[in-house]
């Protein structure tokens, strides 16, 4: 604790002003930051003041303390978080190399894990559905499909069929024509598909539902009105696009692995 005010008259009077300070409230590390504050406190530079000057410099100094302290711990604290970040990094690093080290490209091509008991590792393609209606009005465009597999047809009479896809085109007055395996080929407008065979002859045409009528994923085996009113198609889900007359299914382009055969396959 600094020394209390006292001016003795029996002292000499000091050379300096600081001297009158430190003959004021002392010597130690407190005191003389008490006299810094006293000094910025003497604007006449008579070297005068007061006890209520002491006692405001005393209180500016546990203030200044104070916010010093805690701008301390908010550093180390900061330091502390910003060691906790690099070490997270640094475990989603090694996690991504020992992921990356399960699997390997063998000398044949196909992926396999890493380990004595190695295996050829399958992917899942990134296979999508598609109304014909969605694709001639350009809503989802055919080219950002890396590779068009199959079209489902229902005919007027209740027969399902899905046809493999050969080639596809679509002129700009928005008709599509799709050739399928085997020599027929539908063509597409926005209000119905046609059906023709090998030589050309119209086998069909069928109008598209309403589009208070259509409805993706319906369940079929359900008594809605959806259910009576959509036809639905046949085929492995991945093939076949629910809750519609006919419609394409293929694979989208995407920047992660895509092919049209699971990878490990001979």
């Amino acid at each position: 604790m600094c020394a209390k005010v006292e001016i003795k008259s029996n002292l000499p009077p000091p050379h300096s002003r600081t001297e009158t300070f430190r003959n004021a409230v002392g010597d130690d590390k407190l005191c003389e930051e008490i006299i810094d504050t006293l000094k910025s406190f003497d604007k006449d530079g008579d070297g005068k003041f007061d006890i209520g000057d002491v006692a405001a410099a005393a209180r500016q100094v546990v203030v200044s303390r104070k916010t010093n302290r805690h701008l301390r711990w908010s550093v180390v604290g900061l330091a502390i978080g910003w060691v906790l970040t690099l070490l997270v990094l640094f475990g989603l690093v090694i996690a991504s190399i020992r992921l990356m080290r399960q699997s390997t490209i063998a000398n044949d091509g196909l992926m396999r894990t890493v380990g004595k008991s190695s295996v050829p590792v399958r992917t899942q393609p990134n296979t999508q559905a598609v109304q014909l209606w969605d694709v001639v009005r350009k809503d989802i465009p055919v080219r950002q499909y890396d590779d068009l597999m199959t079209v489902s047809y229902k005919f007027q009479d209740g027969t399902d069929t899905i046809y493999r896809v050969d080639w596809i085109e679509q002129k700009p007055n928005e008709k599509l024509t799709i050739y399928v395996a085997g020599g027929r080929y539908l063509v597409a407008t926005e209000d119905s598909i046609s059906l023709y065979g090998t030589t050309g002859d119209l086998l069909e045409k069928t109008a598209y539902p309403s589009k208070e009528r259509r409805r993706l994923q319906v369940d079929f085996d359900s008594d809605t009105e959806a259910a009576r009113l959509i036809p639905g198609c046949i085929g492995l889900p991945e093939l076949c696009c629910q809750g519609a007359a006919s419609c394409l299914s293929g694979l989208q382009g995407t920047a992660s692995l895509s092919t049209s055969s699971p990878i490990g396959d001979p």
